[in-house]
């Protein structure tokens, strides 16, 4: 068996696909698919907010009020909070709201809240009514002014705000009928039926929509009310309520995590997801095995039918060729995974600007070196065992429809490493992971997943010996098969075929 042979074969079959276009296509769609599932929260979130309007049919006669003067009141100090911030300027652009920023940030603490106090009852007033206020003769009228007109404004400055994500429709004479029409064409998300008596029951409280998709400004809704109603409820019973919430607070655990050395810490959202980042691993690894091995199946069988097959074979043994396209397909995997690796690591990094929480910080995950040295050890040993199993399939193949045929019940033991991936994520060391690692077609998917908790030097060098026994195992079998397949002409594929293949 010939090195040259082998090399020239591999650097034939990498150069083969690193020069089209549609291998870098293929290679950059996974980095663009991980962008964009990055910015689909946001995405999400800034167009649910256009369609979540709302009104309320209140029988009770009080509690959509209350509700209103709530909701007004809390917006408002989160409003003026943003008027008194440094960059709120840049978006104030005419003359009036200007000087209306500059009077707020002359307030101090008290006057805020008694600027809340008496703006906020006017304004929940207009919001209900669908009214404005036609001259505004001092501070509290322009400022509750301000608040029902400038709504894309106000949604700039705070886009957090409750009627600024669920914005109120005021409707105050409309019929049940009426507000169906509104829904029908699109004027609102859904309206809600307050019962007579909310305090004594709420059997008959409503929410009427004609999208069962959208469950957060129900749940939204929910929340509110029954906070308000819980505090009626309070107040009739004459019970105080910071009493009520003293004996009912819940008691509160902190999740503190255990070092190696003993030490202890509370646990941050980095080391949560940290714990979490083999389960992640392991479905990127599958991907890349299986993409990879099905890159290498695909070449094997194109070129038998394009009788390319018999002519190298003129020239070079089955080994030899079989040997050469694995490792021309593993450096095309292998730059495949050096790119997508460094395009995760980015992401990682940008994810904590991206999502505005600091505290989402990668840097350790990414420099990990458990995590790295388990993910392309793996790959190695993962590939080398499955593309040897397809390059056989592959050989006894002419089409790719012969090869499904054959290919059906790998791809269904293919899916036993996603479908044990979370029970190994959460008892990393348990007997399922334990046992599972041993079973060489499992060991890669195992392993890396186990690498949260990583096992002893001694499971790693049993696992990988078990490893490469199998893959030299596999690559005998598979160079006996493809000596056989490679030039078996135009024969249908079958599983009798594959048998008799491997018993000579």
């Amino acid at each position: 068996m010939s090195l040259r042979h082998i090399a020239l074969i591999a650097e034939r079959d990498y150069l083969e696909n690193v020069r089209t276009k549609g291998f870098w296509f293929s290679l950059l769609a996974l980095p663009v698919l991980l962008l964009a599932l990055a910015a689909l929260p946001a995405v999400i979130l800034s167009s649910q907010s256009v369609d979540a309007r709302w009104t309320v049919v209140d029988r009770s006669g009080w509690l959509t009020d209350r509700l209103l003067l709530d909701l007004t009141s809390t917006d408002m100090r989160l409003l003026l909070t943003a008027l008194a911030a440094d960059d709120a300027a840049a978006m104030l652009s005419d003359g009036q709201t200007g000087k209306l920023a500059d009077a707020v940030e002359l307030l101090n603490e008290d006057q805020v809240e008694q600027l809340v106090r008496d703006a906020a009852p006017l304004a929940a007033a207009l919001l209900r009514d669908g009214g404005t206020v036609n001259t505004a003769g001092n501070m509290t009228e322009e400022f509750a002014d301000f608040f029902i007109d400038r709504r894309p404004l106000i949604k700039e400055l705070t886009p957090e705000a409750s009627l600024v994500r669920f914005p109120y429709v005021a409707s105050p004479a409309a019929n049940e009928a009426e507000l169906a029409e509104a829904i029908e064409r699109d004027a609102l998300l859904g309206y809600f039926v307050i019962p007579d008596d909310p305090v004594a029951d709420t059997d008959d409280a409503l929410y009427v929509t004609a999208s069962l998709t959208n469950p957060e400004l129900p749940r939204w809704f929910g929340r509110e009310i029954t906070r308000l109603v819980r505090a009626q409820r309070l107040a009739e019973e004459n019970l105080d309520a910071a009493t009520v919430a003293f004996i009912s607070r819940p008691v509160g655990l902190t999740t503190v995590a255990l070092s190696d050395d003993g030490t202890t810490a509370e646990a941050t959202l980095a080391e949560t997801v940290s714990q979490w980042a083999p389960a992640a691993l392991v479905y990127l690894l599958w991907i890349a095995i299986f993409s990879v091995s099905q890159m290498l199946l695909t070449s094997t069988i194109e070129e038998k039918t394009n009788k390319l097959v018999e002519l190298l074979l003129s020239s070079v043994s089955a080994r030899e060729l079989m040997l050469g396209k694995i490792i021309g397909i593993a450096l095309t995997g292998t730059t495949v995974v050096l790119i997508w690796s460094a395009a995760l690591a980015l992401l990682l990094l940008s994810l904590p600007t991206l999502l505005g929480n600091a505290e989402l910080d990668f840097s350790g995950l990414i420099s990990n070196p458990v995590y790295l040295v388990s993910f392309c050890l793996y790959f190695v040993l993962g590939y080398l065992f499955y593309g040897s199993l397809l390059a056989a399939v592959g050989s006894m193949c002419s089409t790719l429809k012969e090869a499904q045929t054959l290919m059906l019940p790998i791809q269904l033991f293919l899916f036993l490493p996603l479908i044990v991936m979370i029970p190994i994520a959460r008892d990393p060391d348990g007997t399922l992971a334990v046992v599972l690692s041993y079973v060489p077609p499992l060991t890669p998917f195992v392993m890396t997943n186990r690498a949260a908790s990583p096992p002893d030097w001694l499971t790693y060098l049993l696992t990988s010996a078990l490893m490469i026994a199998s893959i030299w195992l596999m690559l005998r079998l598979a160079a006996r098969v493809f000596e056989r397949g490679a030039l078996a002409g135009e024969s249908p594929a079958t599983f009798r075929r594959l048998f008799q293949a491997l018993r000579r």
